[in-house]
């Protein structure tokens, strides 16, 4: 819930499709300079660690929701379309992969909270297991694209989930916020 971790996200994410991105394949290289190597290696299976490939479509994914990064998703949605016939044929080297492919294909809860007791409200909200949201928060007010325009109701602490950029009513606790969610 502090912008700049955000802020530095997105610059390590614009030097690394600035430098490492193949734009005919849509992966990345694991380096950068090539002139010392006689091929550039692409990491694409999942072993103990996962694949820098997939964890730099999960990177895209989340960044692309949370910054409104059209150009994110789609780049993440190329690359794990690249991996699904592979996925389907080889999932055992291919996990985590997977778990983008299942995070993908359902919807994503955008949930903003707003007030004074936003991190005690994240807290709460972090105690559920829900897979599929993105959670932004500020106690004031943000220019973040979720937090944007977003504000306490009446100084209390106010929830905003939303699907697709489209809001449901906010709610002003996380057990209404939770009811919310598909």
């Amino acid at each position: 819930f502090e912008e700049r971790w955000l802020a530095l996200a997105e610059s390590l994410t614009e030097y690394t499709l600035a430098h490492f991105l193949d734009t005919e394949e849509g992966f990345f290289f694991f380096t950068d300079d090539a002139s010392a190597l006689i091929a550039r290696k692409k990491e694409l299976f999942d072993n103990v660690m996962p694949a820098s490939n997939s964890m730099m479509a999960h990177n895209l994914h989340k960044l692309g929701l949370l910054l409104d990064r059209p150009a994110y998703t789609a780049q993440a949605e190329k690359m794990l379309n690249q991996m699904m016939k592979l996925l389907t044929q080889e999932p055992a080297y291919l996990s985590h992969w997977a778990s983008l492919a299942v995070e993908m294909a359902h919807p994503t809860a955008e949930i903003a909270i707003v007030g004074p007791e936003v991190q005690d409200y994240r807290t709460s909200l972090q105690q559920r297991y829900y897979p599929f949201k993105v959670l932004t928060g500020t106690a004031t007010q943000s220019n973040l694209p979720l937090l944007h325009q977003r504000e306490a109701i009446r100084g209390k602490t106010t929830l905003y989930v939303c699907y697709n950029k489209t809001c449901q009513l906010p709610v002003d606790n996380p057990e209404k916020a939770f009811q919310q969610l598909v």
